[in-house]
C-alpha cells in the first residue's frame, strides 16, 4: 500500500509514488524552489532570471567603469561577459555568480576546469546589495 502524506505547500493529502515524492504537483513542488527567496527582495524571480539580471546589472557597471562590453548572447557556456578598455587594451572574460543570501565568504565558489583554461574571472554579485562583491 502507497503511502499517504500531506504536501509541505498547500496541505492537500496525496499518495506518494515513492520515497522522494515531497509534493502533490508540479505547481507545488516549483514553488517550494522559489519559497528559499522569501524575505529577500526576490518574491517570485526564477534562479534563471536571477542570474540574467545579474549580468545585466554587472555589464551597467563596467560600462559606467568605461569598458566596452560584451555579452553571451547564450544561456550556457564558460563565460557571461568579455569587456575590453580601448585606452589600455585591457580585456576580461569573466562569469558572474549570484548571490542572494550568501556571501563568497559563507560559500565556497568552485571554479570549473574551462574557467582556469580559459583564464576566466568570477564576478560575485550580491543581488540585494545591486553590487560585485569584487572587482576584475
Amino acid at each position: 500500500m502507497k503511502e499517504k502524506t500531506n504536501c509541505p505547500i498547500c496541505g492537500k493529502l496525496f499518495v506518494k509514488k515513492n520515497s522522494h515524492h515531497k509534493f502533490c504537483s508540479q505547481k507545488c513542488s516549483r514553488e517550494n524552489g522559489r519559497s528559499k527567496y522569501n524575505g529577500s527582495t526576490l518574491g517570485h524571480i526564477s534562479k534563471g532570471k536571477i542570474g540574467s539580471i545579474s549580468e545585466l546589472e554587472i555589464c551597467a557597471h563596467y560600462l559606467r567603469e568605461g569598458y566596452e562590453v560584451f555579452r553571451n548572447v547564450a544561456p550556457d557556456g564558460p563565460a557571461d561577459v568579455i569587456l575590453w578598455k580601448p585606452e589600455t587594451g585591457e580585456l576580461h572574460i569573466i562569469d558572474v555568480k549570484s548571490y542572494v543570501k550568501t556571501t563568497p565568504a559563507e560559500k565556497y565558489i568552485e571554479i570549473r576546469e574551462s574557467e582556469n583554461d580559459y583564464n576566466i574571472k568570477i564576478v560575485p554579485y550580491d543581488y540585494n546589495k545591486k553590487e560585485p562583491l569584487r572587482e576584475i
